[in-house]
């Protein structure tokens, strides 16, 4: 049997918050109770914390993506509606060369003009408005896939729907109910240890590998 399948806690009533380790070279040695229990606690405090940092990066990626698509139907409209206060000058002003001077008309072309110019500076903005969202989007994107690839080899994203917001993030190692410390496979403890800058996970990571050797 490896010496980390002999870990275990247990709690006892009445020892004035303190639990007893049981353990290679731990037999009846009295742990503070806040101690055994950030031990206990890190695997779920690692795997918190990945969850947070990639349903984060998920959020963003949905975020600009949507804004991108937006930003799209908005200019699509507005040049729709170029075109056709544009087709509309231009038969007022065949109109006018075709007829005498007509003052009435000759108002309506000064004011189509004025709303074509507008719409054609709102249309110059969204221009640049939408170059900005594809950045964006493309660089959330990039951001979602990079850290799908980090944490997939030590966890499965969970998800209620495809194409939906993840739920959740698990570890692909599945760890008893009340094991102390519950060490990752080693191979896992690596991978873990070297896509995460997260102070938890390099805690755990360490701390499985330990336990591993």
């Amino acid at each position: 049997m490896r010496p980390f399948t002999a870990f275990f806690v247990f709690y006892f009533a009445g020892h004035s918050g303190q639990v007893l380790a049981f353990g290679p070279g731990k037999t009846n040695r009295t742990k503070p109770k806040s101690e055994a229990l950030d031990d206990v606690n890190l695997r779920e405090a690692c795997r918190r914390v990945t969850s947070g940092m990639y349903l984060d990066s998920w959020d963003q990626m949905n975020q600009t993506k949507k804004l991108q698509e937006s930003v799209q139907n908005k200019k699509k409209a507005l040049d729709l509606s170029l075109a056709s206060e544009t087709k509309l000058i231009n038969a007022m002003r065949s109109k006018v060369a075709a007829s005498n001077y007509d003052l009435e008309l000759a108002q309506k072309i000064d004011s189509k003009s004025g709303l074509i110019q507008t719409l054609q500076s709102q249309a110059t903005d969204l221009t640049t408005v939408l170059a900005k969202a594809k950045l964006d989007a493309e660089s959330a994107r990039k951001t979602e896939i990079q850290r799908k690839a980090e944490v997939v080899t030590v966890f499965d994203i969970k998800s209620a729907k495809k194409n939906e917001r993840p739920s959740s993030l698990e570890y692909k190692a599945a760890c008893p109910k009340y094991r102390y410390l519950c060490p990752l496979p080693r191979d896992h403890a690596i991978r873990l240890r070297d896509v995460t800058k997260l102070e938890p996970c390099i805690r755990y990571a360490e701390q499985s590998i330990q336990n591993r050797k």
